[in-house]
């Protein structure tokens, strides 16, 4: 399946399972482990312009989905877990580090003082804001080096295979007609994640 003479890790793991196991049939490592190995990469390159900024990647993706919202207010914690980009996982802890250096807050909602809602400070709009700007240069020099056409369809193969995981992901959820689970008040099940950075 190697169509240039490059090799890389991907390369040396599947020759490897070859030789190990020529029973079975590694390439659709190809694809699958290329795409993880990248996201990973990907993801270290965000942490390191993240870390001068105080912040971890599953804190940026929480501030940067507050900013997005703040022009309708804050979230609610619910809301808020199911509208971050990446893991959900350890949304309380989260909160509290980010309420702690005083870039959140929660209130009490207007019409219900037993829900909470979660708010950006000024200083965590400050924070989200130069973490953005930051983070899209970032983006940009991790660009591939591929022509616009290139690009286009990649961005359009990689949207379709991420669409069908996200159509998977709502044919597994429980039928309407159940019950839904009552609210938490910060946090709830990890959602399956994707190692991708959110942007």
């Amino acid at each position: 399946m190697q169509t240039d003479a490059l090799r890389d890790v991907v390369d040396e793991l599947i020759a490897a399972w070859q030789r190990a196991r020529p029973d079975l049939d590694p390439s659709p490592l190809h694809l699958v482990g290329r795409v993880l190995v990248l996201a990973q990469r990907l993801e270290e390159s965000v942490a390191a312009v993240l870390a001068p900024l105080g912040l971890t990647l599953g804190q940026f993706d929480i501030l940067a989905t507050l900013r997005r919202h703040s022009p309708q207010g804050g979230l609610t914690p619910t809301e808020l877990l199911h509208s971050v980009v990446l893991s959900s996982g350890g949304m309380t802890a989260r909160l509290d580090r980010l309420a702690a250096a005083g870039l959140i807050e929660r209130r009490a909602a207007a019409d219900d003082r037993r829900k909470v809602i979660i708010h950006l400070t000024p200083q965590g709009q400050e924070v989200i804001d130069a973490a953005i700007a930051a983070r899209l240069a970032e983006a940009r020099q991790a660009l591939p080096p591929l022509t616009p056409r290139e690009q286009e369809l990649l961005i359009t193969l990689l949207r379709r295979w991420l669409t069908l995981f996200e159509q998977r992901r709502l044919e597994q959820r429980p039928p309407s007609s159940q019950a839904a689970p009552r609210e938490p008040p910060y946090t709830s099940s990890p959602r399956p994640s994707f190692p991708t950075p959110a942007g």
